[in-house]
This record gives structure tokens, C-alpha cells and sequence, in this order.
């Protein structure tokens, strides 16, 4: 499993002043709930009619850096997050993000170059899911990865976790804490009223494997006749120390300790891919650059995101010749 800095930044909705750390799960009331707390904690920054997805302008905090200097407070915080039924959740995302013809660029263009479908192409609900079932679950765009991935189960103790289908629970728990709801739904799909029309065995059959883990944490029924959650939910028993030493291993200016500190996450979190995260850390020397660019030539490595990762860090460092076979061999994986 591989955590990007962007991703981690993203998902990450820290509000000091409310003592609430939002954990972002795309097609599931994220809009409404990231407007919620925007309103407040800065009630008189919020204009109506801004996206509260504007990192910029928000009062969440806007790096990992900052992040990282207030760790104390991010693990003194009460973490928190809200998840969906995985047949709504990923029937939500094809339709708003790839069904759709005015389709989201900023995910649909990725999506497509990654599998070589053409910007014009319309894919079905299977022919997607069976795209995204090939595909290593941390790799995939939030709005289609898994929701343990998106939640960062491994990583955050998250305190409380709400349902979509229990969406009172999740208002109420904002209550007591001085946040008013207002919702906010612009790319409402109405996921759970189609369920039939695109649901079949092959469906069923892909969607249970694939979201398998997260059917289990979560407490949903693998029948896509059963919407509503049949058992509680199971917090991830993680140490607070995992999350700041994730941020760590990304911010802090010590290249030894950044060191230290990811290693920690990968004793704690035995899928953590460590050498994606070394790599964008800039904690790779250049033997090991030259040793992987060689595994690669010699295909004896084959993971498209970590060769993705170590050309980058070879062009930065130079080392053209190395990129350049390494990228060739990435087109080949990627693109046949």
C-alpha cells in the first residue's frame, strides 16, 4: 500500500480550533460535511456558493507541514470519518466521474490514460469495474480505492466512524459539538435508487471481492438488496504514533529521522510500501537508484507507481540515462 503526500494531504481536514480532525471520503456527504465545519470554525470566510472542497481559503490546514508542527494537537483531536455501502459508494463514483458525459477531468483523464481508454469512450458499469478490479486498491483514485484506503484505517485512530445510512448518527455527533449542518450535494447521483439497473452476478461477484476488507470493517451485508448496515462498525486499533510519524517521515528536515520514522510506520503497518514513500521523501541514494533503474531493465521489477516514482527521483538527481530506460520499460508495463 502506498501513501502519497498528496493523498495524505488531502484527505486530511485539520480545524485546530474545533479540535476535529476530518478524515475525507469522497461520495460519501464529504462536501456537506467539509462545509459544515468550515462554517464553524471561520463562519465569515464562507461565501456561499464557494466549493468547500477550496483548500486555500478554508481554515483547514493547508500542508503537511503545518500538519506535522501541530502533531499534538492532531493527535489530541478527535479523528473522525464517514463511510458508505460499497455498492452505492462505487456505483456513486462511476456515474458522477466516468458514466456522466460532462465527466470530471481533473479524475477521468487520469483514469484513462492509466487503462488506454480514449477521452471519448463510454464504458459501462462492468467494463469499469473490471478496469479498477486489476488494479492495486492504494493506486486508484480516491473516488474509486477502497474506503479502508481512503479513510487511512491502517494509519489514523480514527474515534468515530458514521455511516451514509446513518447519516442522524453522524449529524448528531457534529451537534454536540457546535456544528450545524447544511447540506451540500453537487454531484449527487442517487446511487441507491439505481442499484438494480446495474447490478447483476458479475457485478456483485467483483464488487465483493475487490471491497472485501471494507464490507467487513465497516459492518455492510455483501446482498446489494441490503443497503443499511447489519453490524457495528470496528475502529482500527492504531497507535497515535503511526500517524505523526507518517508525517514525519514526509516533513520533518531531518533526512535521518525521516528515515527513522517510516520505518516505524512499516513495523506498525506491514503493507506500507516503504520505498514509494523513501523515494518521495528524497531518501534514496543514488546506488539504490542505479540498482533499481538495472531490476528494472532486467524486469525483474515490475510495479508501474514505483518505477513512476524512482525515474522522477532519478531526473531530479540527474541521472537521464537510468530515467530514461526506466520510463521506456514503464511504457511497456503500462501501455504494452
Amino acid at each position: 500500500m502506498i501513501l502519497e503526500e498528496s493523498q495524505i494531504i488531502a484527505r486530511l481536514r485539520f480545524i485546530p480550533d474545533l479540535k476535529l480532525l476530518y478524515v475525507n471520503n469522497p461520495k460519501v456527504a464529504c462536501s456537506t460535511i467539509k462545509k459544515a465545519l468550515w462554517i464553524g470554525a471561520a463562519p465569515e470566510t464562507f461565501v456561499e456558493g464557494m466549493s468547500p472542497h477550496n483548500k486555500v481559503a478554508s481554515p483547514y490546514l493547508p500542508s503537511l507541514e503545518d500538519l506535522y508542527v501541530k502533531r499534538t494537537q492532531v493527535v489530541a483531536a478527535t479523528k473522525f470519518t464517514v463511510v458508505r455501502n460499497p455498492f452505492a459508494r462505487i456505483l456513486s463514483a462511476y456515474l458522477d466521474k466516468v458514466g456522466r458525459t460532462d465527466r470530471d477531468t481533473n479524475v477521468f483523464h487520469p483514469f484513462a490514460r492509466r487503462f488506454g481508454i480514449s477521452g471519448e469512450e463510454r464504458l459501462t458499469f462492468t467494463q469499469f469495474l473490471e478496469l479498477i478490479a486489476t488494479e492495486e486498491p492504494s493506486y486508484l483514485d480516491d473516488h474509486f480505492a477502497p474506503q479502508y484506503v481512503t479513510t487511512m484505517y491502517d494509519f489514523c485512530p480514527l474515534d468515530f466512524i458514521g455511516r451514509m445510512e446513518e447519516l442522524e448518527e453522524v449529524w448528531a455527533f457534529l451537534g454536540k459539538r457546535q456544528i450545524a449542518i447544511s447540506e451540500h450535494r453537487p454531484h449527487a447521483t442517487n446511487a441507491a435508487g439505481l442499484l438494480a439497473t446495474h447490478y447483476g452476478p458479475r457485478e456483485i461477484d467483483i464488487v465483493t471481492t475487490y471491497f472485501d476488507r471494507d464490507f467487513e470493517l465497516f459492518g455492510y451485508s455483501k446482498d446489494p438488496g441490503i443497503l443499511a448496515p447489519v453490524r457495528p462498525v470496528t475502529l482500527p486499533s492504531v497507535k497515535p504514533q503511526v500517524l505523526t510519524s507518517l508525517l514525519g517521515g514526509y516533513c520533518d528536515r531531518n533526512p535521518g529521522r525521516r528515515q527513522r520514522l517510516l520505518e516505524g510506520v512499516a513495523r506498525n503497518v506491514p503493507d506500507f510500501n516503504i520505498d514509494y514513500s523513501r523515494a518521495e521523501s528524497r531518501l534514496v541514494s543514488l546506488r539504490e537508484l542505479g540498482d533499481f533503474s538495472k531490476a528494472v531493465t532486467l524486469k525483474e521489477i515490475t510495479d508501474w507507481k514505483l518505477i513512476s516514482i524512482y525515474s522522477q527521483e532519478m531526473l531530479r538527481r540527474g541521472m537521464f540515462n537510468h530515467a530514461f530506460s526506466s520510463v521506456a520499460r514503464l511504457k511497456q508495463i503500462l501501455y504494452g
